[in-house]
């Protein structure tokens, strides 16, 4: 005879850990480094989380010091 039944199973996650796997899936979804994590709550409820990352810099070359050409040239007047 075979029995239906599902099975309720419960855990506590403590802060770190939860923010270590928000974290984990954030990074592997956006390529980018997470710094903090925020938690936000209205009131006694939870309300998401508030997600900082890691700042980049960006390298780039000055467009600006290419559009003169800062050579001395000798001007002749004809």
């Amino acid at each position: 005879m075979t029995y239906q039944f599902e099975l309720d199973i419960t855990t506590k996650i403590d802060a770190p850990t939860v923010e270590r796997i928000v974290s984990n899936i954030v990074q592997e979804r956006t390529g980018k480094t997470v710094d903090k994590i925020l938690t936000k709550m209205s009131g006694t409820m939870f309300d998401g989380f508030e997600i900082h990352f890691a700042t980049e810099v960006a390298e780039s070359t000055n467009k600006k010091d290419n559009l003169f050409d800062k050579s001395f040239k000798v001007f002749k007047w004809e």
